[in-house]
């Protein structure tokens, strides 16, 4: 897994790139102020699915881990919302599963999380359209900061972006990465 920044200059923002496999997805802040998860490369399927183990990214592992507990939480800035019916849409039987916010668009995307023991299933689900000009396009995941259908619940994903965005290593292996990758017992045995 590799984990790039790229200066958008369009919408004067960080582009967060994230390549695992074959699979490319950016995830983005408009200059509408919202923030954007696509598939990039064209030659997938309209749905993807990978894991994120502490072995591909730690960094990235942990700010999921971040986002996954503040939402199971139901608590956003202090207040818990566990009773409201956007925390019953966006978590259900411990996945986080979020429609985007483009619901007036019949080509509506949506990004499923489930935790397991040591890693993150994410699978992002956009259907492809036709432009005028017969492009075939890939949609995207909006997470509206004004107006989203989840009232607060964007926060969690701002703060994940934020925190990718201000990363100063973000390719950074550690001693237990590598250790974990090369199947190295940190501790030896006697």
């Amino acid at each position: 897994m590799y984990i790039e920044k790229k200066v958008n200059s369009y919408s004067d923002s960080v582009d967060i790139k994230i390549y695992k496999d074959d699979i490319v997805f950016s995830i983005l802040y408009g200059r509408n102020y919202d923030l954007y998860w696509i598939i990039e490369n064209g030659t997938h399927s309209d749905e993807i699915s990978f894991e994120v183990t502490p072995c591909d990214s730690e960094l990235l592992y942990e700010e999921l881990d971040k986002l996954y507990k503040k939402i199971a939480s139901g608590k956003i800035m202090g207040v818990s919302r566990k009773n409201s019916l956007e925390y019953k849409e966006i978590f259900k039987d411990g996945v986080i599963n979020w429609i985007s916010d483009d619901r007036d668009c019949k080509n509506i995307g949506d990004v499923s999380i489930t935790k397991k023991d040591e890693a993150f299933d994410i699978t992002l689900r956009i259907e492809r359209f036709k432009t005028g000009f017969g492009d075939n396009h890939l949609g995207s995941i909006r997470f509206r900061t004004s107006g989203s259908a989840y009232y607060m619940f964007y926060i969690p994903f701002k703060e994940m972006y934020d925190n990718l965005c201000n990363a100063e290593m973000l390719n950074q292996i550690t001693i237990k990465q590598y250790c974990k990758q090369k199947k190295i017992s940190v501790y030896p045995t006697k």
